[in-house]
């Protein structure tokens, strides 16, 4: 009734400004109130603003059983502009991250009645950009007790009732030049009966609506534009190896690698594999694909024999490019046990024909001049681009690129059984490394973007190098693999801006003695994903590194990557308690074992829906369909908390959920709370078998420099009265940094360290029960 009220008495305040015909409306309210208003006549036919019982602005009609909520006059301008999809204030359907427009160009923060919540309400910060309250009205007292200003989507308490009577003068003075034919609305909104419920429901649900529309644009089209809009702008830079481009050079080298594929007969849609660190040539090679057509097909630098093989034959690679050897890794090698054959072709010329591999054939290196039995060298391809029937070829393969082709096969890391391929489209990455970039405020200024990162990982190769292209920035390589050390040259020498990594990498550059005498002064924002950020790591990274504004993000290959991520206005510590909040034009809901939605702080399996998902596992569709929903929900495996206001905390993977007596034990939380302690520079935790509990937890503990008397007595000393029993480690293992066996991307791979704890501890294997 409060509501009802307040839109009276707004309405009856414009008619007092209004030189129309003016009518009498009596209106009866659940036949115990009766309220007399006048409206103008004209606006009795104004199509636009009214709509008749049982209608919202919400297009797919799923609002339920609180629809009368969308009859909200004061919220019917805003929603048709943002909404048209599911409206925001429509229960557990809710429609959105509201904050999303403010990341850009503050519209919806702008827009009343937002301006007068943040003016006028509760002495707090609006959850919608962070924007500081300012009232001092003693009525806002039982707002704030109703927990108000927390409320992320201001539904149901906003409609309730107002903030006294400074925020009614306020609304009418700042609505009259927008909001003067409510009396259509008022009149279908009081045909509904009960329009609000007494009790809100908010379920772990929210689509991230935003004004800023997807590109449709491929990876090719973005270079091009690059070039045609900064010419003499540096695209990247790789310091080992002393190489600099700008993009109008680089557009040219990769146009004239992809006419050289096309010389060698590569088709449209063709599969060219990329195997090893990040070279330039890594980078050129992925361009050319994109811009001929091709499909690129990301191969983890790390595979031995049988890895390889699997991965060509699995999504049928056509041209294999390559460096003979990086370190220790032999490539070149490596692929002549598979392929015997090479060593009958002649010296420079890559033409195979192999029976392990009849997909295949051309393989190719790069960085070294000498020629080798049976691989083209990779310059004398691009040589083979500059023929007129080559470009000839290319300019129609360019002209046939749609952003809905496949772009990027990435293989995921699975830890049983052979990798699956998530194929990616130009769609996929393109519009996830423009809204993350949007996030980190690449569209604005220069921007100086660092990626330690391996290119042949999305969080790299997507997040940090593409976004850098869409968004016309520079992209700095600071080594072939990462290593502290050339991360932090990079930073000083560089003026680096923005720096990408997993929580490894920036753990290492924090425990680098290097970090004591460099520059960090330009260094601003970033990405950390991978796996769990500890609190004490983040606030490290703001107080030694200058990375106030370094967003955690979270997603999987399958999302092109990132689904969740901080915003930019958000400040530390809430900045470093959670993952973020949904991405633009992306879902996220978190359902329990049965697929039900999850009701807000209730644990459970987040899924992703949106433009983001790719299309499939290549050659895979039962994986796909087990993965994939027919509605389209992509299932991640991972158990996260929403919070009211759509932020989402990580608690583990369901795989790693330890359950010791019955109790579930996350161990994401167990590490992030032994991470505080001032001897431990890294903490994992794993289940291993017990015979009475069923598991019990092993901490893999690396202690920080100087700290090495620290004793397992001490630790769970330290732990006793800080977190429940259950969850202190019934093992502790301290290892060295190398002990720890780590993927290619950072990450600490916990089924092995499980089975290496079971083995040293001597543990039964029967007793354990996973979570799969």
């Amino acid at each position: 009734m409060h509501f009802t009220r307040f839109l009276l008495a707004i309405c009856a305040f414009f008619c007092k400004f209004s030189s129309a015909e003016i009518q009498t409306l009596t209106i009866d309210l659940n036949s115990r109130e009766s309220y007399q208003i006048e409206f103008e006549s004209a606006d009795l036919a104004d199509g636009v603003y009214s709509y008749s019982a049982g209608q919202c602005t919400d297009k797919l009609n799923d609002c339920g059983v609180i629809k009368s909520v969308c009859y909200n006059s004061l919220y019917y301008q805003m929603m048709k502009s943002y909404c048209g999809k599911t409206c925001m204030f429509c229960g557990p359907q809710a429609c959105t991250d509201k904050a999303a427009d403010c990341a850009q160009k503050k519209q919806l923060c702008n827009t009343w009645p937002y301006t007068t919540l943040m003016e006028q309400l509760c002495p707090k910060t609006c959850k919608l950009c962070d924007v500081e309250c300012a009232d001092t009205d003693p009525n806002c007292k039982e707002y704030v007790a109703n927990k108000f200003c927390e409320n992320e989507y201001y539904p149901q308490s906003f409609i309730k009732g107002t903030c006294g009577q400074s925020y009614l003068k306020m609304a009418l003075k700042t609505s009259i030049p927008r909001y003067t034919k409510l009396a259509t609305n008022l009149k279908q909104f009081a045909a509904v009966k009960s329009p609000v419920p007494d009790v809100e429901t908010q379920f772990s649900y929210v689509h991230g609506a935003t004004n800023a529309p997807l590109l449709n644009h491929t990876i090719g089209q973005r270079l091009k534009l690059g070039a045609e809009t900064v010419p003499d702008k540096e695209i990247c830079i790789f310091l080992e190896e002393n190489t600099r481009k700008t993009y109008e050079e680089f557009h040219k080298e990769a146009s004239q690698l992809a006419a050289g594929f096309c010389n060698l007969g590569l088709q449209r849609n063709d599969r060219i594999g990329i195997w090893g660190p990040n070279y330039y040539e890594w980078l050129l090679t992925k361009y050319a694909a994109a811009l001929g057509g091709f499909c690129l097909v990301n191969i983890n630098p790390g595979y031995q024999t049988e890895e390889l093989r699997f991965a060509l034959r699995k999504v049928g690679v056509s041209a294999l490019v390559t460096p003979p050897e990086f370190r220790k890794s032999k490539y070149y090698n490596t692929i002549h046990e598979i392929i015997p054959e090479l060593t009958i072709l002649p010296d420079g010329c890559g033409s195979v024909h192999s029976k392990n591999l009849p997909d295949l054939k051309h393989l190719i290196v790069f960085g070294n001049h000498t020629n080798l039995k049976g691989a083209w060298n990779l310059k004398d391809v691009a040589e083979g681009g500059n023929g007129s029937n080559a470009r000839k070829t290319l300019a129609e393969y360019e002209n046939r690129v749609r952003f809905d082709d496949p772009a990027n096969i990435q293989f995921t890391s699975g830890t049983t059984g052979h990798p699956k391929a998530a194929t990616l489209t130009h769609h996929n990455i393109v519009n996830n490394s423009y809204f993350s970039g949007l996030r980190l405020e690449f569209d604005k200024g220069d921007h100086r973007i660092c990626v330690p990162n391996p290119l042949y990982h999305c969080l790299g190769s997507v997040c940090g190098e593409l976004s850098s292209v869409v968004h016309q920035q520079t992209a700095i390589f600071p080594s072939a693999w990462f290593n502290a050390k050339s991360t932090l040259h990079a930073i000083r020498e560089e003026k680096v801006t923005s720096l990408f990594g997993t929580p490894t990498m920036f753990i290492d550059c924090l425990n680098h003695p290097d970090l004591q005498k460099t520059d960090v002064s330009s260094l601003y924002n970033g990405m950390v994903a991978g796996s769990p950020c500890p609190r004490d790591m983040m606030k490290r990274l703001a107080e030694e590194m200058n990375l106030h504004k370094l967003a955690i993000a979270y997603g999987s290959t399958e999302v092109s990557p990132m689904c969740l991520m901080v915003r930019s206005e958000v400040e530390a510590p809430k900045r470093w308690e959670s993952v973020g909040t949904i991405c633009e034009h992306v879902e996220v809901s978190i359902i329990d074992t049965e697929g039900h939605v999850q009701p807000i702080g209730e644990p459970g399996e987040i899924c992703v829906r949106g433009y983001s998902v790719m299309r499939g596992y290549w050659d895979d569709e039962e994986k796909t369909r087990k993965e994939i929903t027919p509605d389209r929900w992509y299932h991640t495996g991972d158990i996260g908390v929403m919070e009211p206001d759509g932020s989402v905390k990580i608690a583990g993977r369901s795989k790693d959920l330890v359950i010791r007596g019955g109790e579930n034990i996350y161990p994401a939380e167990v590490e992030q709370f032994l991470f505080t302690h001032d001897s431990i520079a890294d903490v994992h935790v794993v289940g291993v078998p017990d015979v009475r509990f069923g598991e019990e937890l092993c901490a893999w503990i690396r202690l920080k420099d100087g700290h090495e008397n620290f004793t397992e007595a001490e630790l769970k000393e330290w732990c006793k009265g800080k977190i429940a029993h259950y969850k202190v480690p019934r093992y502790v293992l301290f290892k060295k940094e190398q002990d720890f066996p780590m993927t290619v991307t950072g990450k600490v791979k916990k089924n092995v360290l499980r089975e290496v704890s079971r083995k040293e501890l001597n543990l039964v294997p029967e007793a354990i029960h996973y979570n799969a």
